[in-house]
């Protein structure tokens, strides 16, 4: 089995602990958040599902505080189930900038085919790319992004409805389902977050790269003698440069523990050993696969969230001396915009019930993260589902492969058995649920 990095079977006792502490400051010390979008490709464009009849279209105001703000269309897409009075799941993507219209792969697993999904994408990003290129680096803030939502919510009058957010979606799906709370008659019925980030990382980016950089060195350690070695010198395998092998990896790092393969970057670097040239090939094309998912329209300016809210400084990682290190000028500075609005959860409260989802070997959101956002919701329901050895997709990925996402979303959307019950058919896993009471 491979090493787990993070958290064990004790820690998960602390996290279940932490949901009922009252009178007391969180003790968690937060670790690393969700990386920032990758660059865009050359090739970029919008999904083709942009421009499905499926697809809605709002006019928004650029800034939501200001009287007189300049207006853009803003697009979702809503798939309406048969089943009458059906529960609707709004994904809310990662990111910054991430996509759902067009990637419904990437959005919670085996979502129950009798639920109506509304999908969307934020501000600046595929169906909603700036005319031109950019939004104004003052229209990204992640109250404005959940205000874009909210007003669809309103715009369809929603009732019966859930927010789902992934990695940097747990941000935005917490601060509009607070504010949906304070102003709103449309208040989720439940709060569904996967690789949840409960506050800001004030030690900056290169502190994320250090995390991903702790879970490749377990994956070399499991590797077949020789492969790592490989890694460590100059030349680097297969002609790919140092900052290539880094972002490769890094994307791969994101999977974790596939049930019933393993480690699938370990899997595939594990070919190197043969050295013959249709093996090289075959992992050549692995990598070439890793960047298909990410050729959608973003704008630059969307890092502007990253550098205000989440990190306060953003650099490219490098492969050196066998280490991801951070690399490149500080892409906050390029942008001039300065850590001035920390995100912190705890200032977003909600009574909304909230259903975690988190891998214990996540280097993007640690499992302190979630365990903070946990701590300090004390006024809601909590269901913790802790996936020991999984990565950053730990519902997405790691549960839709072991045969049991649908079954955990049947019971949150329909209250189909408990999710104790939803869990213990997964295949290949060791999964752990802690439920505790709103306080």
């Amino acid at each position: 089995m491979p090493k787990r990095s993070v958290l064990d079977a004790a820690l998960f006792a602390w996290l279940c602990m932490a949901a009922c502490r009252t009178g007391q400051e969180s003790q968690s010390s937060p670790a690393t958040p969700t990386a920032g979008p990758s660059a865009t490709p050359a090739t970029a464009s919008p999904s083709a599902e942009c421009f499905a009849g499926d697809v809605q279209t709002l006019r928004l105001p650029l800034y939501w505080d200001r009287q007189g703000s300049p207006s853009f269309d803003y697009k979702f897409q809503l798939k309406t189930s048969s089943r009458a009075n059906a529960p609707v799941v709004i994904v809310i993507p990662g990111g910054p900038g991430g996509p759902s219209i067009g990637y419904a792969a990437l959005a919670g697993g085996a979502l129950p085919a009798d639920a109506t999904v509304l999908y969307t994408d934020p501000r600046g990003s595929n169906c909603n790319a700036a005319p031109g290129g950019h939004f104004p680096v003052d229209a990204y803030r992640t109250e404005y992004l959940a205000r874009d939502v909210k007003a669809v919510v309103e715009k369809l009058q929603l009732r019966n409805f859930y927010v789902y957010g992934h990695s940097y979606g747990t941000v935005e799906g917490t601060v509009l389902t607070s504010i949906l709370e304070r102003e709103s008659a449309y208040v989720p019925r439940g709060l569904v977050l996967e690789g949840t980030l409960g506050r800001h990382l004030a030690a900056g980016f290169p502190e994320q790269i250090s995390a991903f950089d702790e879970q490749w060195q377990l994956v070399k350690e499991q590797l077949t003698p020789g492969v790592a070695e490989q890694f460590s010198g100059a030349a680097l395998p297969l002609g790919f440069s140092s900052r290539q092998w880094a972002r490769l990896i890094t994307e791969s790092l994101y999977e974790g523990v596939v049930p019933g393969l393993g480690i699938r970057l370990q899997v595939e670097l594990d070919r190197l050993a043969a050295g013959d040239a249709a093996t090289n090939a075959q992992l050549t094309a692995y990598f070439d696969q890793l960047d298909l998912g990410f050729r959608y329209l973003v704008d630059a300016n969307v890092n502007a969230i990253s550098c205000r809210e989440l990190y306060g400084s953003l650099f490219a990682s490098d492969l050196s001396a066998g280490h991801l290190v951070p690399t490149g000028n500080d892409g906050c500075q390029s942008l001039g915009v300065a850590f001035s609005d920390p995100y912190d959860s705890a200032f977003w409260p909600t009574t909304t019930p909230i259903y975690y989802f988190q891998g214990s070997n996540d280097p993007a959101t640690p499992p302190s993260y979630a365990a903070y956002h946990l701590d300090t919701h004390r006024g809601s329901p909590r269901h913790f589902v802790y996936v020991l050895e999984a990565s950053h997709d730990p519902l997405t990925q790691s549960l839709t492969t072991a045969g049991c996402s649908g079954g955990v979303w049947r019971s949150i959307l329909f209250g189909t058995g408990t999710l104790q019950d939803a869990v213990r058919p997964c295949r290949g896993l060791d999964v752990r649920v802690s439920d505790s009471p709103a306080q």
